[in-house]
C-alpha cells in the first residue's frame, strides 16, 4: 500500500512501540518474580515504588525507543515522500494504535465514572467531622459496609454510617490515618498512570500479578503510615479490619478508590502482620533506594551505549526498512 510519509511514519512508531512493548513484556515476566524476592525485607512503601517503576518501566522505554526509530527513519528517509508500506507493518501499527487508544479509553472511563460516583456520594451524604482528628467525613445511610479515600486531585473520604457508628473511636481514627496515607502516597495518581498504559495486546493487559502485588504493598505501607510503630494503633486498625469483614463484604466500588479492607483474602496476612508488629520500618530502605539508582542507572547507561555507536543509525534504519 503506497502511503505518505507522514501516514507511514505514524505507522513506522506504531509498529515500533508494539514490538518493544511486546519484548520488554517478556523480559518484565522473566524477571517480574526475582524483584517480587528481592523487595523481601524491604519496607513496604520502598517495595511498592520499585514494583511501580518496573511495572511502567516497557511502556516508558519503549515509548522513548520508538520515537526514536520514528525520528531516524525520517532523517534516513526524509527524501521519499511516497513508499510501499507492507502488511506486515500495517497490522502491527493497528495493534500498537488500538492498545494505545483503549488504554486512554480505559482511563477517561474511569475518570469519568470515578466524577459521577463522588457526585452521587455528595448527593446521598452528609458531611461530618470525626472529634479527635477533625478529619472531614462523608458518611452515607447504606446497609453495606465501606469505608474508603476516593478521588486524585481532592480525594475525599467516604464511609457507611453504619461502620462509623460501629467502630471505636481509636478504630475509627486508625483507619482514617490509613487512608490519608494512601492520600499522602498519591496512590490513586499512582492507579491512573497504571490504567493508562497500553496493553502488552488489545484486551489483554499482562501486568495483573505485579498489579495485585503493588496494591498488597500500598496496603501494607498505609498500614505502617497509620499505626507509626504503636502497638495500640495496631490492635485497633486489626480490629477496624475484622470488624469490617465480619460485617459483610465490601460492595463494587468505582475506580480509583482506595477502601480500608481492599482484598478481603489478605485479611489474615494484613491482622498477623499488625499484631506481629512485622512493619519492616528499620529494615531495607538504603537497599531499596539503591536498588531504584542501580536500575535507573543501568537502563540510561544501556540506552547511551546504544546510541553511541557509530552503527547504530544505520542499523536501526536496516531493520525500520525491513519492518515496512
Amino acid at each position: 500500500m503506497i502511503l505518505s510519509f507522514p501516514v507511514r511514519l505514524a505507522c513506522i512508531c506504531l509498529a515500533s512501540f508494539f514490538l518493544l512493548h511486546v519484548t520488554f513484556w517478556f523480559l518484565a515476566r522473566a524477571l517480574g518474580p526475582r524483584l517480587v524476592r528481592a523487595c523481601e525485607g524491604l519496607r513496604s512503601s520502598t517495595a511498592a515504588n520499585l514494583l511501580l517503576v518496573f511495572r511502567l518501566l516497557p511502556a516508558i522505554i519503549s515509548s522513548f525507543l520508538a520515537v526514536l526509530a520514528a525520528v531516524i527513519y525520517s532523517i534516513a528517509e526524509a527524501h521519499e515522500p511516497d513508499e510501499r508500506t507492507g502488511i506486515m507493518c500495517l497490522s502491527l501499527a493497528l495493534l500498537g494504535a488500538t492498545s494505545i487508544l483503549l488504554s486512554a479509553g480505559r482511563s477517561l472511563h474511569a475518570a469519568v465514572k470515578l466524577g459521577r460516583y463522588m457526585e452521587q456520594c455528595h448527593r446521598r451524604g452528609a458531611e461530618t467531622r470525626i472529634g479527635g482528628s477533625g478529619e472531614s467525613l462523608i458518611v452515607i445511610d447504606a446497609s453495606a459496609p465501606f469505608f474508603f479515600l476516593a478521588g486524585i486531585v481532592q480525594p475525599r473520604l467516604i464511609a457507611a454510617r453504619s461502620v462509623v457508628d460501629s467502630l471505636t473511636r481509636e478504630q475509627l481514627e486508625v483507619a482514617i490515618r490509613h487512608e490519608q496515607a494512601h492520600f499522602a502516597s498519591r496512590d490513586n495518581l499512582k492507579r491512573l498512570v497504571m490504567l493508562m498504559t497500553p496493553d502488552v495486546v488489545p484486551f489483554v493487559r499482562g501486568f495483573g500479578s505485579m498489579e495485585a502485588e503493588w496494591s498488597r504493598l500500598t496496603e501494607w505501607a498505609a498500614d505502617d503510615d497509620a499505626v507509626a510503630g504503636s502497638s495500640t494503633s495496631s490492635v485497633s486498625l486489626a480490629a477496624a479490619l475484622v470488624h469490617l469483614a465480619r460485617t459483610g463484604s465490601t460492595p463494587q466500588l468505582a475506580p480509583l478508590v482506595n477502601p480500608l479492607m481492599a482484598d478481603s483474602e489478605q485479611l489474615a496476612a494484613r491482622v498477623d502482620r499488625l499484631l506481629q508488629q512485622d512493619t519492616g520500618v528499620e529494615s531495607g530502605v538504603r537497599r531499596g533506594q539503591y536498588l531504584l539508582t542501580v536500575s535507573g542507572l543501568g537502563i540510561a547507561a544501556l540506552l547511551t551505549a546504544i546510541l553511541l555507536q557509530p552503527g547504530s543509525v544505520s542499523f536501526v534504519h536496516e531493520l525500520l526498512e525491513a519492518l515496512h
